[in-house]
């Protein structure tokens, strides 16, 4: 629960993409890169103008909207990252439980501040009232009814493990998914210079899936509205 708890803070933290000085230098790397590999684009428009070559001024009207799209990539990407987390954190901080921290988190939460991150799981676990499917009064209800067995004490044990089993491995699943989060938007502001770049390549979303515009924008896209979804539903199911 507490693992949970963490991911999910740090995922929705502006600081944790803002602030990563390896992706800012990751980026650069990716931007210097590209910005050399307009050199041959350039260099072969100019062959193909002596040969005659009639499109070659679309060419260079594409290279120049690219290199400024290319340089400008780390922030629009921001931007899109802030926007999905400022609309996770208007859910997030509505989603208040009782009994434990609701304290308000801004959307550039420090990550030393571990101590102030909100218990979604408990909330999860209230919404869902697993706690009360082995509850004293349940099981002596349950006893009552049916009589002291073997079985039947069997059978309620059983099921007590199948259910926090269950509810452990969805916390599990879901934390690491957040941190897929982060790892997915930090490679998504590091590619976005030869995301960009690949739109001059003709066959590059076909032959270099993995680089292409669409790919990349498609994953950005996913990664960036994880969060505000999941926790829309959190929201809904502890409401």
């Amino acid at each position: 629960g507490i693992l949970f708890d963490l991911l999910i803070s740090f995922a929705i933290s502006s600081k944790v993409y803002n602030d990563s000085t390896f992706v800012i230098s990751g980026w650069s790397i990716v931007r210097d890169l590209s910005n050399i590999f307009f050199i041959f684009i350039l260099l072969a428009a100019a062959f193909r103008t002596m040969f005659g070559s009639s499109d070659v001024g679309k060419t260079i009207k594409n290279v120049i909207v690219v290199a400024l799209l290319i340089n400008f990539s780390l922030f629009m990407v921001r931007v899109v990252i802030d926007t999905s987390n400022v609309l996770a954190h208007l859910f997030y901080n509505r989603i208040s439980i009782t009994g434990v921290n609701n304290t308000e988190l801004p959307p550039s939460i420090e990550l030393k501040n571990t101590g102030t991150q909100r218990e979604i799981s408990t909330g999860i676990t209230a919404g869902l009232n697993v706690q009360n499917f082995l509850s004293g009064k349940a099981v002596e209800k349950f006893l009552g009814s049916n009589g002291v067995k073997a079985g039947t004490f069997a059978t309620i044990i059983i099921f007590g493990i199948i259910v926090n089993l269950t509810a452990a491995w969805i916390f599990f699943k879901v934390g690491f998914m957040m941190l897929g989060r982060i790892i997915g938007l930090w490679m998504s502001m590091i590619l976005a210079p030869l995301a960009f770049i690949s739109k001059l390549v003709p066959g590059a979303s076909t032959h270099v899936k993995a680089f292409s515009f669409e790919k990349w924008s498609k994953d950005l896209i996913s990664y960036a509205l994880l969060a505000p979804v999941f926790l829309f539903f959190v929201y809904l199911i502890i409401l």
